[in-house]
């Protein structure tokens, strides 16, 4: 994809890409950040971030990207969202920003998964009162069980 976008795009378009395959045998998370927003890692020890370790895809042929791995715990949470939800601003053009984002799931990290993404949204639109928002507003959040 990356070949492709470089080679074939004539506007030179690129993509922020975060790819994640978890494994259940070894509850391992391999993932791929290709400058996209880091995702979220909270556990018992707290939050932690998986940031980016490469470029856009497309922006270069021959970039190079960093698979990097995680070992997950029961009840730990991974949570990925677009910079639509960190970059909702409100009438005075603040951010929603990371530290809300990480204080919400903090709070809510022993709901289920369904619960505190419906809690992130509410909160953003809380947030926004109403100002018309013009990036996708994008939420997962998984459980590893």
């Amino acid at each position: 994809m990356n070949d492709h976008l470089a080679r074939f795009s004539v506007t030179r378009k690129f993509v922020t890409l975060f790819i994640a395959i978890f494994d259940p045998s070894d509850r391992s998370l391999s993932y791929v950040n290709a400058g996209h927003n880091p995702g979220i890692w909270i556990s018992e020890a707290g939050v932690k971030l998986l940031p980016s370790e490469g470029v856009p895809i497309g922006m270069f042929a021959l970039a190079p990207q960093v698979e990097s791995r995680v070992e997950l715990a029961p009840g730990d949470l991974v949570v990925l969202y677009s910079d639509g939800i960190t970059e909702a601003a409100d009438s005075k053009d603040e951010d929603f920003g990371m530290e809300r984002l990480t204080s919400l799931l903090e709070a809510g990290r022993a709901l289920p998964p369904n619960v505190l993404k419906d809690r992130i949204f509410a909160a953003v639109e809380s947030f926004t009162r109403g100002v018309a928002q013009y990036d996708d507003q994008t939420v997962l959040v998984a459980r590893p069980t």
